[in-house]
Formats: structure tokens, sequence, C-alpha cells
């Protein structure tokens, strides 16, 4: 299965998006000429805060597109039940592993029932963009990493 990733393509980073001399509106259109050029059979927006379609996101209408809740930068250190591992952090049914990568700072993420639900197969030919390299875009090619699931990062479309 060919499955595209698109992580945090939300306006709520705009501000963000125009440190890399763009904008929400310019990653938006550069995502509707990629899709438009290639043929996914799933894409997959991992949202921070609101994840379900929105308005902004017109124009993906037309797409089998997933939108899921995906946070980022837990710090499991600050929860009591965690206990450490050879892996990371272990809470209950949770996995936090150390993000490699972080351009800003230490982070764990997490990987746990509903994160593995979305996450494409190891055997799936799958391609990640979205926002921002070093930050968010680096707990989710660490938790990919994590689970053994190659990629392939679209340089053209990552800020």
């Amino acid at each position: 299965m060919k499955v595209l990733i698109v992580h945090h393509l939300q306006p709520m980073w705009d501000a963000g998006l125009h440190r890399f001399g763009t904008s929400f509106e310019e990653m938006k259109e550069r995502l509707l000429i990629h899709l438009d050029e290639n043929t996914y059979d799933k894409v997959i927006f991992p949202m921070f805060e609101h994840y379900e379609r929105m308005d902004y996101h017109e124009g993906i209408w037309g797409i089998n597109a997933t939108f899921v809740n995906y946070d980022y930068g837990w710090c499991p250190e600050d929860y009591e039940e965690a206990e450490e591992n050879e892996d990371g952090y272990e809470l209950f049914e949770d996995q936090y592993i150390p993000v490699s990568g972080s351009s800003y700072c230490e982070r764990w993420a997490l990987v746990n029932s509903e994160v593995r639900e979305w996450m494409p197969k190891p055997e799936d030919d799958v391609s990640i963009c979205g926002a921002f390299d070093g930050e968010c875009l680096a707990d989710l090619e660490s938790v990919l990493d994590y689970c053994n699931i190659p990629y392939t990062r679209l340089n053209e479309l990552i800020r």
C-alpha cells in the first residue's frame, strides 16, 4: 500500500512556516499539486489538537484521507508511574521513546495503541512531509524508526 503522512499541516503553525519563507496556504497548494501528480492508497494527517477534517482542508476532500490526533513532546519523567527501560519509558500500555534529531530540546514521543492503530505497516511504501523539520517531524520519524517502518522524506514538502 502506498501511504503519505502529512504531519501537522495546520494553519496554527503559519507563523512558524513564515520563518521558512512559506505559509500554510502555500504548503497546502504544494501538497495539492503533489497529490494531483501522485497516487496514494491512503493519506494520513496527524493533527495537533484538532484531529478531524476542518474547513481549511478544502481541496483535500476528494482523497482517501484519515485525520488522527498526534500531539508531541511528552516528558514521561513527569509521570510517577513511568518506568525507564532499555527502549525508553513505559507508562502502562504507552511507550515513550527518545526523539532523535530534535533541534531544540530533549524530547520523547509516544507510541501507544492509538498511534499504532493508524501507523502504516512495515511493508507499506511510506512517504512523509509536513512541519517542522527537526521538531514535530523528528517525533514522527523517531516513531516510524522505532516501529521499523521505512519511509521516504518528501523534502520539497517539508519545512
